[in-house]
């Protein structure tokens, strides 16, 4: 995350997700590592400081976390709805209970849409973003989404369950 803010991609909101000026938090961030030689660049980074579309320090994802899980100094995990979600494993009576709660199968999403940064963000018109996408998950579906998707992790009894 420091390094995406450090090459100008966005800032860290409190929610500390990155925050990008086009897309909101709606991005993903990736790595190449390599042993080739790279000339260094000193091109200094914008300042997304004052745009509109960064963190501004509102708050209010902190405010609509429904765990208190978003803190001034980071984030607590075992508050955090869609950590406990996603956790590897079974989850204890009250934490399957929250999870029920939130409407969602995993995730939570709370602050992520209170963002004002994610108030109509740009969309992207790459198509391997598009394709593919499924706005539900169903019993119909179900298995061949757990083929190929990164909800295959935890099984399909889970879903199944729900």
């Amino acid at each position: 995350m420091a390094a995406a803010e450090l090459a100008g991609l966005g800032k860290r909101g409190l929610g500390r997700l990155l925050i990008n000026e086009r897309y909101g938090s709606y991005v993903f961030i990736g790595e190449i590592i390599t042993d080739l030689a790279l000339d260094k660049i000193d091109t200094p980074v914008r300042n997304i400081e004052k745009n509109p579309r960064s963190c501004i320090g509102c708050g209010r994802c902190m405010r609509l976390c429904p765990g208190d899980a978003i803190r001034e100094d980071g984030i607590d995990r075992d508050h955090c709805r869609s950590a406990v979600s996603q956790k590897k494993g079974e989850l204890s009576p009250e934490e399957e209970s929250w999870v029920r709660t939130g409407g969602l199968v995993w995730g939570c999403d709370i602050c992520i849409d209170a963002c004002p940064a994610n108030q109509n963000p740009e969309r992207t018109d790459i198509k391997g973003f598009l394709d593919g996408i499924e706005p539900h998950i169903d019993l119909c579906n179900l298995e061949r989404l757990m083929e190929n998707r990164a909800i295959s992790f935890r099984g399909p009894e889970v879903l199944k369950e729900i």
